[in-house]
């Protein structure tokens, strides 16, 4: 594996004379994407900025110690205490040193690939499987040390104010505490690209089960004074971090997946991006469930769009499953983040048609007024050592989702008669004529076979529907897979 060392930079400029400063050692452990200046793009030269560590770590504040604030007013003149704005400085400076990492490398996936360097399912949108799809750029491994150093203002208040001293204490250490375990760096970190490790911060090699795990995130939230996450359901104005979080115990030293290698063994990661394959694949199968033998979607959004569009094949007139009402519009899967795309499959004779007779046009559900809305689950390997660690599912508590609105993915139109433009403006019409509040976002009762169901329960939050779900129930049953036993993934069975 061939690394880079980026060009030496003088970082003397950002450190303040005879101030101490701290520093942490942190490296990727599962594939980076982005993280450069533009959006989705990595930055050759420099893969890691620090201003997207900022944004990460204003974020995670947010979500831990700022979650003790009442309004968003508090919050925010907190925040600018500590990170700062356009006119007051921050309470830390902070640098990044010695930059080291592997080459850019690109990988296009195609369906149901079994050698992909991450879960296909990140990348869905990007890449359907289709011929010509655009490859997806990352850097498999990527080691930086980041430094800290307080503004002497905030220093003077150790001997002046030591009580003073320690809420910015909490305050910085909480936020990087949560970036390192629970966060990551580049784009998709909350479907886990980017994790990191830090030995400083992540769990140690002794937190070797899904217990002793939960008995140090306990003990770390006590230390940041965070133990009313635990506890309170109160949702606020931002994301904050819950205390539902989930995790597998860890997968050992050997071991590899039988149908999803997900790279090669001896490169870097290798075994953790296993774990993180099986916290994604988990979440898959809940958002796409269907019954067995039928291709069929249970979830209610694809036939509400047919509903509000008017547009159904012939097969697709009556609802599937059957007991689903045939009036029902909802969209509860809006919840788990926005946009969705809806791309219905044609059939191939009525594809180029302009008809209520066919399936509907692409489309796409948004929060209003808004272009997306970030997931409240974080899938994710959370790291106890470079090469080993947990399968996780991280909850954030979110404000309430009040109205979204479809809208059609833009049709190029040049070589469309008069008459299929009227089709299109009128399908239009009927998509923004439907008003999607409160009720078609949390639906209070749906049907049996649902996915918001089970074992008799309805759920109006999909969270709860996916926590209570049999596809996490599965995912928590694995047990610590040891090289020593006899079974199919022991490392000298073929994959």
């Amino acid at each position: 594996m061939r690394w880079l060392d980026n060009p030496t930079v003088d970082f003397s400029s950002y450190q303040l004379e005879n101030l101490p400063y701290s520093s942490y050692n942190v490296k990727t452990v599962t594939p980076m994407f982005g993280g450069g200046s533009e959006a989705g793009r990595i930055d050759k030269n420099r893969p890691v900025h620090v201003s997207s560590i900022k944004g990460q770590l204003r974020f995670w504040w947010r979500a831990t110690r700022g979650a003790t604030f009442a309004t968003t007013y508090e919050l925010r003149k907190r925040e600018i205490e500590i990170f700062g704005d356009t006119q007051q400085p921050s309470s830390m400076k902070i640098w990044i040193e010695h930059i080291r990492n592997n080459e850019i490398q690109s990988y296009a996936p195609q369906r149901y690939d079994n050698h992909a360097p991450y879960p296909p399912y990140l990348f869905q949108k990007v890449n359907d499987g289709a011929r010509g799809s655009k490859p997806v750029h990352y850097i498999l491994q990527c080691e930086f040390r980041l430094c800290m150093q307080w503004s002497q203002k905030v220093i003077l208040l150790k001997e002046s104010n030591p009580e003073e001293f320690k809420k910015w204490q909490l305050d910085w250490e909480a936020a990087v505490w949560a970036w390192i375990n629970f966060g990551g760096i580049g784009a998709r970190t909350r479907r886990g690209g980017g994790s990191l490790y830090c030995h400083n911060v992540s769990p140690g090699s002794d937190v070797n089960s899904s217990q002793n795990f939960m008995n140090w995130l306990n003990e770390r939230m006590k230390h940041f004074e965070l133990n009313d996450l635990k506890t309170t359901d109160t949702l606020k104005e931002w994301p904050t971090l819950s205390g539902k979080v989930i995790v597998k115990d860890q997968i050992d030293d050997n071991w590899r997946m039988e149908n999803c290698l997900l790279g090669r063994e001896n490169e870097p990661g290798t075994r953790l991006r296993g774990s993180w394959y099986e916290s994604i694949e988990c979440y898959r199968r809940f958002r796409h469930k269907v019954l067995r033998g039928n291709k069929r979607s249970l979830w209610p959004e694809p036939d509400s769009v047919r509903e509000i569009t008017g547009m159904k094949e012939i097969a697709h007139e009556t609802p599937h499953p059957s007991t689903k009402p045939s009036k029902l519009v909802s969209f509860p899967r809006a919840q788990l983040g926005l946009p969705i795309i809806f791309k219905f499959r044609q059939n191939k004779v009525l594809d180029n048609s302009y008809t209520d007779k066919r399936e509907p046009y692409t489309t796409q559900l948004l929060p209003k007024g808004k272009t997306r809305l970030a997931s409240p689950l974080i899938l994710k390997t959370i790291a106890i050592q470079e090469n080993k660690g947990f399968a996780a599912i991280i909850v954030l508590n979110q404000p309430v989702l009040k109205e979204l609105e479809l809208d059609l993915v833009p049709i190029d139109e040049k070589r469309l008669n008069n008459d299929e433009k009227k089709h299109i403006r009128e399908v239009e019409k009927r998509l923004k004529a439907q008003q999607l509040q409160k009720d078609e976002i949390y639906p209070r009762s749906l049907y049996s076979d649902s996915p918001m169901s089970r074992k008799n329960k309805n759920y109006n939050s999909t969270v709860k529907a996916f926590l209570n779900s049999e596809e996490v129930e599965r995912f928590c049953k694995t047990q610590i897979r040891n090289s020593n036993n006899q079974n199919r993934y022991s490392k000298n069975r073929k994959p």
